[in-house]
């Protein structure tokens, strides 16, 4: 689906509404054709082809309690080669160099390799958030009650010293999604959305949440939240279908409409723009 946005409501720096007619009347977003779908088999990857699989936890995730349908639990630190993942009761920190050789190895049961995991840390909760820093410096977690965020510092990680660096609290509530931004130098910037639908962003550097004009929540009601490329903007997805797009200080720069057909409460939003 692709939509385009008129009569607007955008402050500078627009730039994820770069399409915005700036002419005074109600906003109204305009339907556009349905982008291309596109299938291939040709692309693949050599290093995991054939039938061969490789078990990254040591057990699996009960059958009759899956993590939520919410839980992101694997992360990658491409330059340092690392590759963070979840368990029930587990955080595995591997290289990504000992995962693709365990492909070579003999499968242990059918055609499954059990994988031994360099950094074992054994957890007192589910997780259900894992994600790097795009600089690579901090691995960041959330548990599947309760919330907050658990972080480690990756250099201290690589001596197996495994204690958080520091905490931060949600009050007891769980999170839905966890978002790193993108930008290697607002690394420490990491925006969360809870399970009521509360943004907030959190400051690593500074070991605290952002504080906008209303307080630590940023905006209510959000469903999902995208960066700007350049992680100076994002845009969140509300839960009545519009969008809004802020700086992580939480100062408004454009009200997005619904988009025709669109139903309420988005469960993604993608910034396609790289002027911000």
């Amino acid at each position: 689906m692709a939509f385009s946005i008129a009569n607007a409501r955008a402050g500078p720096g627009a730039g994820a509404v770069s399409t915005m007619a700036q002419q005074p009347g109600p906003s109204q977003a305009q339907m556009g054709p349905d982008l291309e779908e596109i299938e291939t088999d040709l692309l693949g990857f050599l290093a995991i082809n054939g039938e061969r699989k490789l078990q990254l936890l040591p057990t699996p995730w009960p059958v009759d309690a899956l993590p939520p349908p919410t839980a992101s639990l694997l992360t990658v630190a491409s330059k340092r080669g690392l590759v963070a993942a979840a368990g029930q009761d587990v955080l595995l920190i591997a290289s990504t160099d000992s995962i693709r050789d365990g492909f070579d190895r003999s499968p242990t049961s059918g055609n499954v390799v059990a994988y031994k995991s360099q950094l074992k840390i054994p957890m007192p909760f589910r997780v259900s958030q894992v994600a790097f820093s795009a600089d690579e410096s901090f691995l960041v977690i959330s548990a599947e009650v309760g919330g907050g965020l658990a972080v480690y510092d990756v250099d201290r990680l690589m001596q197996d010293i495994t204690e958080t660096a520091f905490e931060l609290g949600t009050d007891g509530v769980a999170l839905r999604a966890l978002y790193p931004n993108p930008a290697p130098d607002r690394a420490e910037l990491f925006a969360l959305v809870t399970s009521n639908g509360d943004l907030l962003v959190a400051n690593l550097a500074q070991k605290q949440y952002v504080t906008g004009k209303n307080g630590q929540v940023l905006r209510r009601s959000v469903s999902c939240v995208s960066w700007s490329a350049r992680g100076k903007q994002l845009v969140t997805g509300m839960a009545d279908g519009t969008a809004y797009q802020m700086t992580p200080e939480g100062e408004g720069k454009a009200e997005i409409p619904k988009p025709p057909e669109l139903a309420d409460n988005q469960a993604r939003t993608f910034w396609a723009s790289f002027h911000v």
